[in-house]
Protein backbone atom coordinates (compact mmCIF):
# COMPACT_ATOMS: atom_id res chain seq x y z
CA UNK A 1 0.00 0.00 0.00
CA UNK A 2 1.58 3.08 -0.87
CA UNK A 3 2.51 5.83 2.08
CA UNK A 4 0.82 9.25 1.84
CA UNK A 5 1.81 12.19 3.16
CA UNK A 6 -0.61 14.99 3.83
CA UNK A 7 0.86 18.19 3.90
CA UNK A 8 -0.25 20.89 6.45
CA UNK A 9 -0.12 23.42 4.07
CA UNK A 10 -2.56 21.85 2.06
CA UNK A 11 -4.91 21.57 4.79
CA UNK A 12 -4.29 24.90 6.26
CA UNK A 13 -5.34 26.20 2.64
CA UNK A 14 -8.26 24.45 2.50
CA UNK A 15 -9.31 25.28 5.72
CA UNK A 16 -8.86 29.14 5.45
CA UNK A 17 -10.56 28.93 2.02
CA UNK A 18 -13.96 27.90 4.07
CA UNK A 19 -17.02 29.91 2.72
CA UNK A 20 -18.47 30.80 5.99
CA UNK A 21 -21.54 32.40 4.23
CA UNK A 22 -22.76 28.33 3.85
CA UNK A 23 -25.06 26.52 6.37
CA UNK A 24 -23.98 24.25 9.07
CA UNK A 25 -23.63 19.93 7.85
CA UNK A 26 -25.69 17.51 9.21
CA UNK A 27 -22.59 17.73 11.99
CA UNK A 28 -24.49 21.01 13.18
CA UNK A 29 -20.97 22.48 12.67
CA UNK A 30 -20.79 25.82 10.92
CA UNK A 31 -17.69 26.45 8.44
CA UNK A 32 -16.72 29.26 10.22
CA UNK A 33 -15.46 27.63 13.60
CA UNK A 34 -12.95 24.91 11.70
CA UNK A 35 -11.91 28.25 9.93
CA UNK A 36 -11.54 30.23 13.00
CA UNK A 37 -9.95 26.95 14.88
CA UNK A 38 -7.57 25.87 12.22
CA UNK A 39 -4.40 26.71 14.07
CA UNK A 40 -5.51 24.94 16.86
CA UNK A 41 -7.41 21.83 14.47
CA UNK A 42 -4.62 21.55 11.97
CA UNK A 43 -2.76 18.57 13.45
CA UNK A 44 -6.27 16.62 14.16
CA UNK A 45 -7.53 17.20 10.67
CA UNK A 46 -4.46 16.09 8.92
CA UNK A 47 -4.19 13.14 11.16
CA UNK A 48 -7.98 11.98 9.94
CA UNK A 49 -7.50 13.02 6.09
CA UNK A 50 -4.97 10.17 6.36
CA UNK A 51 -6.68 7.81 8.54
CA UNK A 52 -9.57 8.25 6.06
CA UNK A 53 -7.30 7.69 2.84
CA UNK A 54 -6.01 4.15 4.08
CA UNK A 55 -9.13 3.13 5.12
CA UNK A 56 -10.46 3.75 1.72
CA UNK A 57 -7.56 2.20 0.06
CA UNK A 58 -7.95 -0.80 1.99
CA UNK A 59 -11.62 -1.49 1.27
CA UNK A 60 -11.16 -0.21 -2.24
Amino acid sequence: MPKIEIELKSVMKLLQNLKVDKAAGPDMIRPIVPKELRHEIIDLVSLIFQIFYVIVLRLW
